[in-house]
């Protein structure tokens, strides 16, 4: 019989008992055997037998897997030729001893593997421990990412409805562009129409400047005119003066004459009638040409030729005109006033005449 005890190291120890040796060489019929060789075989085969199960026994005790490999390999291969030699020889307890042998290495090996199984599997569970640990704050995590979350789509919400007044805010603020623009794009016209003003402003303002200039040179000319206008009354009311002693003088000639003789008269009057009636007008009209030509200043004539007038914008100065005429009217008056006192009486003309000669 084998008995295992396993001890608190964990290895196996075997205990063979054999039994009766020479039950195991018995004949296959039951009867006993006759011949003594035959039992003495029948001992040895049982003591090899012995051998071969102490030896498998000590191997297993051992623990040696190469010596219960070779002892089991052994004791079956024994077995095997032994059964060939005589059939009725079975071994139990060495084919059981072998066997166990055998099956306690395999299991012993299973055991071992199931061992560090179950120290993979301790490990595996700390680290599903670990992992439940982790699991769980994860867990915590995804609550408290869960609040995080409600509380990000409340404000999510909140920006949609700020987005969505920003919106419509910006659709109004669009549509104020919009209208900027256009009221830009008139202003951009307003303001190209105001230059083009600005331009013709000034090109008038240029045209203006160019013909105040203007105006202050026909000023200028204007007041040069003036002087020599002035200068001219002041010569013209020398020659008036002078005029009104030449008629005071025929004044007195003439009183002169009305005390002498008629026939005296008319000697004169026949005299005066042949040269000195013609020479007296003409010899004031030389001296008062002499006078006004010395007296009066140089003025370049206009392009009409008359004296201080020129044309601008197509127009006449009309105080240099007036002026002008004034003194043509004045001159052309004076002109006549001589002429009629000394045509009034030819007989005075020719008095005076003689009054100057002598």
């Amino acid at each position: 019989m084998i008995a295992s005890d396993r001890g608190g190291s964990g290895s196996a120890r075997l205990h063979v008992d054999l039994g009766a040796v020479p039950s195991e060489v018995a004949s296959s019929d039951g009867s006993e055997t006759v011949n003594g060789d035959a039992e003495d075989e029948a001992r040895s085969l049982a003591r090899e037998a012995e051998r071969l199960a102490t030896a498998v026994a000590n191997a297993v005790f051992e623990q040696n897997e190469e010596k219960i490999k070779s002892t089991s390999e052994t004791g079956q291969q024994w077995i095997k030729t032994q059964s060939q030699v005589q059939r009725t020889a079975r071994f139990p307890v060495l084919r059981a001893l072998s066997q166990l042998a055998v099956g306690n290495m395999q299991n012993y090996h299973a055991c071992q593997q199931l061992e560090h199984k179950l120290i993979d599997s301790r490990a595996n569970v700390a680290q599903l421990m670990e992992r439940l640990q982790t699991l769980a704050d994860v867990d915590q995590r995804d609550r408290q990412n869960f609040e995080k979350i409600r509380t990000l789509e409340q404000e999510r919400d909140d920006l949609r409805m700020t987005l969505g007044t920003m919106e419509r805010s910006l659709r109004t603020t669009t549509s104020a562009l919009a209208d900027a623009t256009a009221s830009l794009a008139e202003s951009d016209t307003a303001l190209a129409a105001t230059k083009a003003e600005l331009e013709a402003r000034e090109s008038a303002r240029i045209k203006l400047d160019a013909l105040k200039a203007e105006l202050e040179a026909l000023k200028a000319e204007l007041e040069t005119t003036q002087t020599a206008r002035d200068e001219y009354k002041l010569s013209l009311s020398k020659a008036k003066k002078e005029l009104s002693s030449v008629k005071h003088e025929l004044k007195q000639v003439r009183a002169d004459q009305d005390h002498a003789a008629p026939h005296t008269l008319k000697e004169n009057a026949a005299t005066a009638d042949t040269g000195a009636s013609g020479s007296l007008p003409e010899k004031l009209a030389r001296r008062r040409s002499r006078k006004i030509s010395h007296s009066a200043p140089k003025v370049a004539p206009g392009e009409d030729g008359t004296v201080g007038q020129k044309k601008m914008d197509g127009s006449r100065s009309k105080k240099s005109r007036h002026a002008a005429n004034g003194d043509q009217t004045e001159d052309e008056r004076e002109r006549k006033e001589p002429a009629d006192h000394t045509t009034d009486d030819p007989s005075k003309s020719a008095e005076h005449s003689k009054s100057k000669g002598h």
